[in-house]
Formats: C-alpha cells, sequence, structure tokens
C-alpha cells in the first residue's frame, strides 16, 4: 500500500496478491459515496451521499475477511502508512489529548485519524459478541500506531481482538503510566516491529510505544533479532532500550542517511525473511549433526 491516493486504487492488486499466497478470502474497502445498506424497508433510500472532501485519506485501509471450514470468522484490518500531506499534517498533530474511552493520554492525530478508520470500518465487522469471529488489526509507520488505537478502542467495544501487529510505527502514548492503562485495552498477542536504524519509532521523542517489540539490529553486518517483552521494558532499568539519545544519537548520521530505506516495510520484510532462514539453517544443521551421532 501507498503507492496511490486511495487503497480502493489498488484493491485489485492486493486481491492478485492475496490469492497468490493462498488466502482465498475477500478484500473490501467501505464506499464512502454509497449510503450503507439497510434490510429495514421503512428506511430512507434517498439518503444523502458522503460529500466528504478527504475520502482519499479515510481510504487508508481495507479490510480482508475469511470464513474458514470450521466456521471461523477471520477478519482482518491493514492500515496503511503516510502517504498523502493530510497524513503528514496528522503525524504533526503530536500533543497529546486525554481520551475519555481509553481513559488515558494519547497523540491527537493519531486518535483522530484512529476514529476515522472506526467510523468506516465498523459496518463491514460482523458485530461485537459473536463468539465465532475474530479480528486482527496491522499497520505500517502511522498505520502502524492507528492500527493499535484501532484494536484498542474495538476491543474495549466487545470484539475479540487476538492479534496486533504494529511495523516501524511512531509513539502513541504520552508517558509509562498512560501505555499501562492502553495495554489494558491491548490482546496479549501485541507486538511492534522496529528497525534500530529507522528514525520513525522514536518519534515523537517525548512520547512511549506500546506492546512487545521485535528489536532488528544491525551489528557490522550481521542481522540480528531481540524480542524485548512489555513487562521487562517496563522496568526503570531498562528503560535505556527505548531511548532517543542512547539508540539514535550516536549513529544519527547513518539514520539519516539510509532512513528512507530502512523506514519501508520491504526491508523490514527482507530482514525477518534473512532471519527465519538463518533459524532454519542453523536447526537442520543441528538435527544432522544429532542424527550422525545416532549412527
Amino acid at each position: 500500500m501507498g503507492s496511490t491516493n486511495s487503497v480502493k486504487e489498488e484493491l485489485d492488486l492486493l486481491r492478485k496478491y492475496h490469492l497468490d499466497k493462498g488466502y482465498n478470502g475477500g478484500l473490501v474497502v467501505r464506499d464512502l459515496s454509497l449510503p450503507l445498506f439497510t434490510c429495514n424497508e421503512s428506511s430512507d433510500e434517498s439518503s444523502e451521499e458522503s460529500s466528504d472532501k478527504n475520502m482519499a485519506q479515510r481510504e487508508c485501509y481495507y479490510l480482508y475477511y475469511q470464513i474458514h471450514a470450521n466456521g471461523h470468522k477471520q477478519q482482518q484490518i491493514f492500515c496503511r502508512g503516510t502517504t498523502l500531506l493530510a497524513d503528514v499534517l496528522t503525524c504533526l498533530q503530536s500533543v497529546y489529548m486525554y481520551d475519555e474511552e481509553l481513559q488515558c493520554h494519547v497523540h491527537h492525530g493519531f486518535n483522530k485519524h484512529a476514529d476515522r478508520v472506526i467510523e468506516d470500518v465498523l459496518p463491514l465487522l460482523t458485530p461485537p459478541g459473536d463468539s465465532i469471529s475474530t479480528v486482527e488489526v496491522a499497520g505500517h509507520s502511522l498505520g502502524g500506531a492507528v492500527a493499535m488505537l484501532v484494536a484498542a478502542k474495538l476491543k474495549k467495544r466487545g470484539y475479540n481482538i487476538t492479534n496486533v501487529l504494529a511495523v516501524a510505527g511512531p509513539r502513541l502514548c504520552r508517558g509509562y503510566e498512560d501505555r499501562k492503562v492502553f495495554e489494558k485495552y491491548l490482546p496479549i498477542h501485541t507486538i511492534r516491529i522496529e528497525n534500530d536504524f529507522d528514525l520513525v519509532p522514536y518519534l515523537p521523542p517525548s512520547g512511549v510505544s506500546a506492546g512487545d517489540k521485535l528489536w532488528l539490529v544491525s551489528d557490522e553486518g550481521i542481522e540480528k533479532a531481540f524480542l524485548l517483552l512489555k513487562d521487562w521494558i517496563d522496568e526503570p532499568s531498562n528503560q535505556w532500550a527505548e531511548s532517543v539519545l542512547l539508540n539514535c544519537v550516536a549513529k544519527i548520521f547513518s539514520i539519516i542517511k539510509n532512513q528512507n530505506q530502512s523506514h519501508r516495510i520491504a526491508t523490514h520484510v527482507a530482514k525477518l525473511n534473512k532471519l527465519a532462514e538463518e533459524q532454519n539453517d542453523a536447526i537442520n544443521e543441528a538435527s544432522a549433526c544429532n542424527s550422525t551421532k545416532v549412527e
């Protein structure tokens, strides 16, 4: 996502990608130009169409849905990153405001963006309380922060949120106390993936991120990954792992030089694939050694 103004313009490409990977469900973005469907015969069919001038900004997600053979209704919301000038302005609204629903202070711009996504996607979701339906939320960059806010608010409203994934997302909570409150509304399986040469996850510097952290680190050309659990990060002695000063200032010139490449989702995928291949090779090598010893 992110190569066009609206995700709707990319749906055919996204459908092909899903089918090629064996995901046979459907993809949809709500059509804001049409009134919502209803079975109520007394409803006013002449409802006014949406006149939202920021339609391209609102069409910033897509919903994947699939009914599996065992009856499981799987729904996945994907939120794209910064694409439009309006998205940049959203990121710059970095004052932390108290949200009544979440009962904590969160990034004002991200929160407003999440509210728009929820308003648009809610009619497409199975109603809360359905015991065989699940919802997963994922996003990249701006979409990573928005994904966490969308997941937290949907969970608060009774939806069965099972997984949240934020790739290279910026910081969305005002401080550690706000994060503790916010994380109460996130599922156990909430993870953020961050590249140590990407500046975005350290912005705004005054904020903090939520969830467990998979930290992708390049050490003299060797790719490594460290899983930092949120409870470990909350310990005062371990908060260096989130420090802008310790993790960015010393290598700021390298970060700036490589920022565009480091922040791309394709870079994160390539790093993860390489780590997975190395892990598989190590497992196969260990298995071969054990087999030789047995013989």
